[in-house]
């Protein structure tokens, strides 16, 4: 009888370990970047990616699991020594959790996380901050909008990627 109420449950109990067992890798990456290159951090910027379509993939049938989602409101930047990492927070049952971490990097030297995008340029439009980025698996120059950020948060970036800025 008990056998009979928890089988119709297992596919909703495989979902919820499925999904935590998804945060706890992306917890370890993020710990990991951190220990390795940290050095500026922060946290719950409102933000959202320009120019980003769904359908604009290069391999149209090609399906990751850990492939980035440039879906989410929030994120937090951990900038390293010549690349920023950005974990973007999305609402999912009423509370939000990390999607796989993005690193913008200006050469290929930080790849060991699998999703190391090639940065193009930064720069100030009004009270935002825009980051144009190449991802390779996808065909359009993507930009990260930082919404209300400072002055310093811009120098801060600049300062990271002060080789390829033009």
């Amino acid at each position: 009888m008990i056998l009979m109420a928890l089988v119709p449950l297992t596919p909703f109990f495989l979902f919820f370990y499925f999904t935590y067992l998804y945060q706890k890798r992306i917890n370890r990456l993020v710990k990991e970047y951190k220990d390795r290159y940290s050095c500026f951090i922060v946290e719950n910027n409102i933000s959202w990616v320009k120019n980003f379509d769904l359908w604009g993939v290069k391999k149209k049938f090609y399906f990751d699991f850990f492939k980035p989602n440039y879906n989410f409101n929030l994120c937090d930047l951990i900038m390293g020594k010549n690349s920023i990492m950005i974990v973007g927070k999305s609402c999912f049952l009423v509370k939000n959790i990390q999607l796989y971490p993005i690193i913008i990097a200006n050469c290929q030297s930080v790849n060991y996380l699998g999703n190391t995008v090639k940065f193009k340029n930064v720069y100030i439009n009004r009270n935002d901050i825009e980051i144009e980025y190449e991802d390779f698996k996808y065909k359009n120059t993507m930009t990260l909008v930082l919404k209300n950020s400072n002055e310093e948060l811009f120098n801060e970036i600049k300062k990271r990627f002060a080789s390829t800025i033009s």
